[in-house]
């Protein structure tokens, strides 16, 4: 078996901290969107929460995509390609803020919603995949 060096380790641990990062905020913004249903938080905190948060996320997941190309598991690229489609549409067509007089309608909230679980179980998969990753590049690089 080839030794590798520890670029790989390295940046599979990068990636797995950035998916962990990725699902922390989806589950920070399922939260947010809950108590927005319930009337717990107001439209207006809510996208004064959120929308910051939006541009970090968008540098998390070109980040993830450009470090799954310089290890060894450029198929995941394919997976993270549909993610990133998604924020540069909602960007290109400008439809990436919350909108806080829009949020408060039922389609709006509910098709939010239903987009956060997606990109949360898209990043709970990555996170499992990255973790994997991380785990075999190190038991390789030290056998």
């Amino acid at each position: 078996m080839t030794k590798i060096s520890w670029v790989h380790p390295f940046l599979s641990g990068i990636n797995f901290i950035l998916s962990l990062f990725g699902m922390i905020y989806e589950i920070i913004l399922v939260v947010t969107l809950d108590d927005l249903k319930k009337n717990f938080v107001s439209a207006k905190d809510f996208t004064d929460q959120m929308n910051p948060l939006f541009i970090p996320i968008l540098v998390i997941d070109v980040l993830c995509s450009i470090l799954s190309v310089f290890t060894l598991h450029k198929w995941l690229l394919l997976l993270y390609i549909p993610i990133l489609a998604y924020r540069i549409l909602k960007i290109v067509n400008k439809t990436w803020r919350f909108d806080f007089t829009q949020i408060r309608r039922n389609d709006v909230l509910r098709i939010e919603e239903r987009n956060c679980y997606a990109r949360l179980a898209f990043y709970v998969v990555m996170f499992i995949f990255w973790l994997v990753f991380f785990i075999l590049d190190i038991v390789n690089k030290y056998n």
